[in-house]
């Protein structure tokens, strides 16, 4: 009977569980109902077994700056995944795991890098989430990638959640995020922040010079990867231009010296505009302008791969 009565309520907890889970609000504010999805992707990310023609290489610009989708619109004969990561840094490792993706047996192994004067600051060699996702626990890995269902319906709830959805409580800003399987991350926000005043980015910037061994260490593996019939390509990732103006002043990273040594590495550079493009905190693109940099971007590499 004891056994019993024990099973019933283990039974009667995990249906309730379920009902919970399924029948749990939204919230108010999108990043608290997308932190299961932002956990797979990253998981899936890092913990990649299949195997690509061409490999995006960025940090947070190239993130939410380019969909392999769209460029395979253009690129139809490359499987193309985006391995680009908030605060990533362009370091030798970096470097590896990016080649680890390739395809050995791909007749025409690409490479697309998307350097920023950021991605070369000294701290970025950490590449703090590559890591952080790199080493969940093994459970943890095998959950998101064979019942990521599980994981959406059981993540943590806000006990404020009941409360700011009866009286309507809206966040100051709201960033609406898709998590695409590619290594894409669709982004927007609301209301976009007020580009023109660079203070906080000049405030932010200040002492921050780039690390000029990430950069030997980035042409040494471009020069690498070219050596070994892997053609390399690199462009600036575009974005508010007085913002990336001012990093690349204050940080001291030339960005004609620095497509020199990538072009004497070997690497093609490509010239994607600057302008013309909707940006919607200074740093990162709206949806639709990731649509068209993909386009352009996907455009100016098949000039150069057919």
């Amino acid at each position: 009977m004891k056994s019993e009565r024990i099973l019933g309520t283990f039974l009667l907890t995990v249906i309730g569980l379920i009902i919970l889970a399924v029948l749990r609000p939204s919230s108010p504010n999108p990043l608290e109902d997308t932190r299961a999805r932002e956990a797979w992707f990253f998981i899936n990310k890092t913990h990649q077994d299949k195997k690509y023609d061409c490999v995006i290489l960025g940090d947070s610009r190239g993130l939410r700056g380019l969909s392999p989708t769209v460029m395979m619109e253009s690129l139809q004969d490359l499987d193309i995944f985006n391995f680009s990561f908030k605060a990533g840094g362009m370091n030798k490792e970096m470097f590896t795991a990016t080649e680890n993706l390739l395809d050995s047996n791909s007749p025409r192994p690409v490479i697309l890098l998307a350097p920023t004067a950021l991605a070369f600051m000294p701290e970025k060699t950490a590449n703090s989430q590559y890591h952080e996702y790199l080493h969940k626990p093994w459970d943890q890995v095998w959950l998101y990638q064979n019942v990521p269902v599980l994981a959406e319906w059981f993540q943590p709830l806000s006990p404020s959640l009941f409360f700011r959805r009866e009286f309507n409580i809206q966040p100051k800003k709201s960033l609406c995020q898709i998590f695409h399987a590619e290594g894409w991350i669709e982004s927007d926000q609301q209301p976009h922040d007020d580009l023109s005043d660079l203070t906080a980015t000049r405030e932010r910037m200040s002492g921050h010079l780039v690390d000029t061994t990430m950069i030997d260490e980035f042409m040494a593996g471009t020069a690498a990867w070219t050596s070994r019939g892997i053609t390399v390509l690199a462009f600036l990732p575009p974005s508010y231009p007085p913002r990336i103006a001012a990093e690349n002043r204050i940080s001291q990273f030339d960005v004609q010296k620095f497509r020199a040594r990538f072009e004497q590495a070997g690497g093609i550079w490509l010239d994607i505009p600057q302008d013309g493009f909707d940006s919607y905190d200074g740093s990162h693109l709206t949806a639709d302008s990731a649509r068209k940099l993909s386009r352009m971007v996907a455009t100016a590499c098949a000039e150069v791969l057919y």
